[in-house]
C-alpha cells in the first residue's frame, strides 16, 4: 500500500504530543504561538491553492452544521427568497417563495426576480459542471436582485484547480476533508470578504481579553466564527498537506489521480508504525 509521502502522520502526532501533552496551555508559550502560526498557514495556503486568498476569509468549522448556521443567520431567509437547489429537503427552505430544482436555471430567462433574493445552493453535486457554473455566472451578472451561491466541494475539490476563477463568484464555499482523507477532522468554510457574518456562539477562538480591566473583543474575520477547541492535530496534518500542494501541486494532483495515495489515516499510520 503507498503511503503519504510527503509526511507521516505519526510524526506529526509525535511531536505534538511530546511539545503537549494533549494541550496548547500545558508548554511554553512560544511552542503554542508555533502552533498557531502553523494554523495561520494553513488558512493562507488553503485559500492560496483555490486562489481564494484576496476574494474570500477561510474559517475553520467543527462541521457542516455550524457552516450552515452561519450562512442562514446571515441570509435570514423568508418569503422574499427564490432558490434554486439540488437538496430541496432542507428544512431552511421551507420559508423561502418558491424552490426550483438546479435544472431549472437554464430556462432563467422565464423567471421574473423583481422585488426577490436569490439563492443558488449546491450541495452533494457528483460531478463538476461546467456549464452550470457559466449560467450561475450569467445570472449572478445579469440580475438586479440581491444574489448569493453556495458550493460543496467535497465531490469536485480538485477540478477546480484547473477552474478557480469560477469559485472567486461563489458566496460560501465548503470543504469536508474526510471525503478525500477520510480520519481528519476539521470543515474549510469559504466566504465573501463583504458578506459580514455575524458569529452564532463565542467560544475560545473568537473572543480575547483586553489589558486587566475584563473586557472582551470578538476577533476579526475570520477567527471570530470560530468556536470551541479546534482539533489541532487535523489542522497540523492539513497545514502539510496544503503546504505540499501548492510546492509542487502538478505531482501531488498527479499521485491523487492516480489513486497512488493513501488518505486513510488508520491505515497510513499502521503501515509507518510497522516499517
Amino acid at each position: 500500500m503507498f503511503c503519504y509521502k510527503f509526511f507521516s502522520p505519526e510524526e506529526v502526532i509525535k511531536n505534538y504530543l511530546s511539545e503537549f501533552s494533549g494541550n496548547t496551555q500545558n508548554k511554553t508559550h512560544s511552542s503554542s504561538i508555533e502552533y498557531l502560526q502553523k494554523v495561520e498557514t494553513l488558512r493562507k495556503s488553503a485559500s492560496s491553492s483555490l486562489n481564494l486568498l484576496d476574494s474570500h476569509f477561510l474559517t475553520f468549522q467543527h462541521n457542516q452544521y455550524y457552516i450552515e448556521n452561519l450562512i442562514f443567520n446571515f441570509l435570514k431567509l423568508d418569503k422574499n427568497w427564490i432558490v434554486f437547489t439540488n437538496e430541496p429537503t432542507n428544512s431552511e427552505f421551507e420559508k423561502v417563495n418558491k424552490i426550483y430544482n438546479l435544472d431549472e436555471l437554464q430556462k432563467k430567462d422565464k423567471f421574473k426576480f423583481e422585488g426577490k433574493k436569490i439563492l443558488v445552493w449546491i450541495s452533494k453535486l457528483s460531478f463538476f459542471d461546467k456549464h452550470l457554473f457559466r449560467i450561475i455566472r450569467e445570472l449572478k451578472k445579469e440580475s438586479l436582485s440581491p444574489f448569493y451561491s453556495y458550493l460543496s466541494l467535497n465531490n469536485f475539490f480538485y477540478d477546480f484547480f484547473e477552474n478557480k476563477e469560477i469559485l472567486k463568484e461563489i458566496s460560501f464555499i465548503s470543504f469536508d476533508p474526510s471525503v478525500l482523507f477520510q480520519e481528519y477532522g476539521t470543515h474549510f468554510f469559504w466566504f465573501r470578504k463583504e458578506n459580514l457574518i455575524s458569529p452564532i456562539f463565542l467560544g475560545s477562538n473568537a473572543v480575547k481579553k483586553i489589558g486587566y480591566n475584563n473586557q472582551f473583543f470578538i476577533k476579526e474575520f475570520p477567527h471570530s466564527l470560530e468556536i470551541g477547541t479546534s482539533n489541532l492535530i487535523s489542522l497540523i496534518m492539513l497545514e502539510r498537506f496544503f503546504y505540499f500542494l501548492n510546492k509542487e501541486g502538478s505531482k501531488v494532483l498527479s499521485n491523487i489521480f492516480s489513486k497512488k495515495l493513501n488518505f486513510n489515516f488508520l491505515s497510513n499510520f499502521k503501515e509507518n508504525n510497522e516499517h
